[in-house]
């Protein structure tokens, strides 16, 4: 997991080699099974087995992570037999030239292809299936110029997991022999996922760095598909990732988010913190995804000065439908984070404000939406309503804030077309003593304090008439309507007493 030692050989190991090929129809099984080295991970799930379990439950795990933390030189950290720390099937070290084309991996007692500080690696045609604990498809870790294509993933663990070693054992600067040796000019393309934690998955161990990743033109879809694009890290790591492109990309359902960024990963971690990590310049375009939790998941840091972490994400025309939870789901801070074009649950999602308040927002929506105040509250025709009282009141405030003249223009319209040029009021009657007629009285009255226009005096007077007349109940109680007799309706009292008293 990212720290040096000396354990198990791989199944298939090579170190310090060029132009090694593992290619043809063939099979290669590791033959784990949870009785034998999937019970040494001790996780749930896996029965207890004298002499297997305990291994792992002993501290094996936890004792290696002590020496790389404390910087225990490499030649003393060994481990193998009866310590439950479990091997690859394939792993090549400091290699170049490197192809597996068209196996059958099955069952790897922990990560399958495990190409580390490799270079010009091409994994093509090859079906993983490895349910077991840990049981990562393909990890490149620390390695340039990498191709994997027309590849299957099932796994119980991450599909495809770019790492480039754990904490400081990794990072630049730090006591690993390899430190900040990042993983970089990664392709993925053509590929199909189906179970696992994570489709394509940068982390957690990427205390190296990782950059230029591009992937497109995946499938992916199961039930047990967790994720879709995962990036996990902590401040144990520190590194930068960057870079990072993701399109082209259908999905059919995953548990939890299409794109994760975690920068708080396995947040227990006994570790050194401070080495705060970045990831920044990711770009997910044109991926569609049917069923998931969330569309969107960023996990950042609560102090606002660290918002730098997370930054410049941008999300383009993609299409996430059957989100049950929250379409952006965000905790704590980060930076520049663009939508375009993406829709959740068929509704567009904004990462920028196109008005710096929600009421210039709200008004202007509704203006685009209806071209004329008249007709709002979906009417067919010019309508005299409380409703279009209620609104243009609301605009008018938000208008004279905020200084919109163009709001401002798309109310004066109202006057214009109801009021005529004698203060007649177009559709209503006094004789139907509609207590819901005198709201947009109001609007009226306040927009006559800004504009004077004798026709809209006129109008606030027989708005004022039609009260001085209005019915009322022995209590001396308006009336709601004439063809209400004695009831009083109390929306009715307060449409009707702001205009009294105004």
């Amino acid at each position: 997991e990212g720290l040096d030692l000396y354990n198990y050989q791989p199944c298939i190991y090579a170190y310090q080699q060029k132009n090694i090929a593992i290619s043809g129809k063939g099979t290669i099984d590791g033959a784990a099974t949870p009785e034998t080295w999937w019970a040494m991970s001790a996780k749930k799930g896996y029965p207890k087995v004298p002499g297997i379990d305990e291994r792992q439950n002993g501290g094996s795990r936890d004792r290696l992570m002590k020496y790389a933390e404390d910087g225990v030189p490499m030649e003393e950290r060994v481990f193998g037999k009866g310590n439950g720390l479990r091997p690859q099937l394939i792993n090549f070290n400091q290699c170049e030239n490197i192809l597996i084309s068209g196996v059958t991996l099955l069952r790897s007692p922990f990560w399958v292809i495990h190409p580390l500080l490799s270079k010009n690696i091409t994994v093509k045609g090859v079906k993983v299936w490895n349910e077991g604990p840990n049981g990562d498809g393909c990890d490149p870790e620390s390695c340039e110029n990498v191709l994997i294509e027309d590849c299957i993933f099932h796994t119980g663990d991450d599909c495809i997991a770019i790492k480039s070693g754990r904490n400081a054992d990794g990072r630049a600067g730090a006591t690993g022999k390899y430190a900040g040796t990042p993983s970089r000019n990664i392709i993925v393309r053509n590929c199909t996922m189906e179970d696992g934690h994570g489709g394509v998955v940068i982390g957690s161990e990427i205390s190296g760095g990782c950059k230029n990743v591009f992937v497109e033109n995946c499938k992916m879809d199961s039930p047990n598909l967790e994720r879709v694009l995962r990036i996990k890290t902590n401040s144990c790591r520190g590194g930068i990732v960057e870079n990072i492109y993701f399109r082209n990309v259908e999905v059919g359902q995953c548990q939890e988010a299409v794109l994760k960024i975690n920068t708080d990963y396995e947040p227990k971690e006994v570790c050194c913190r401070g080495f705060y990590p970045t990831v920044q310049n990711v770009y997910m375009d044109n991926v569609t995804c049917k069923k998931s939790k969330y569309g969107i998941m960023i996990v950042g840091y609560e102090d606002e000065k660290l918002a730098y972490t997370v930054n410049n994400i941008y999300v383009k025309n993609c299409k996430f439908d059957g989100v049950t939870d929250e379409g952006v789901h965000q905790i704590g801070h980060a930076q520049d984070l663009h939508w375009d074009n993406l829709t959740i649950n068929g509704s567009l999602v904004l990462s920028d404000f196109p008005y710096p308040t929600y009421s210039m927002w709200m008004t202007r929506s509704e203006i685009q939406r209806v071209n004329h105040p008249y007709m709002l509250d979906f009417a067919k025709k010019p309508r005299w309503s409380y409703v279009m009282g209620i609104e243009m009141e609301g605009m008018l405030n938000t208008a004279l804030v905020y200084d919109d003249q163009g709001v401002i223009a798309y109310l004066n319209e109202y006057c214009k077309e109801m009021i005529d040029e004698k203060g007649n009021i177009k559709t209503y009657k006094m004789e139907d003593y509609n207590l819901d007629q005198v709201r947009s009285g109001k609007f009226v009255i306040e927009w006559q304090q800004l504009y004077t226009e004798k026709k809209n005096l006129t109008a606030i007077n027989t708005l004022f008439r039609q009260l001085e007349k209005q019915p009322r109940t022995d209590e001396g109680v308006w009336w709601h309507k004439a063809i209400y007799q004695k009831q009083v309706w109390l929306d009715g009292i307060f449409m009707g007493l702001p205009f009294y008293t105004a």
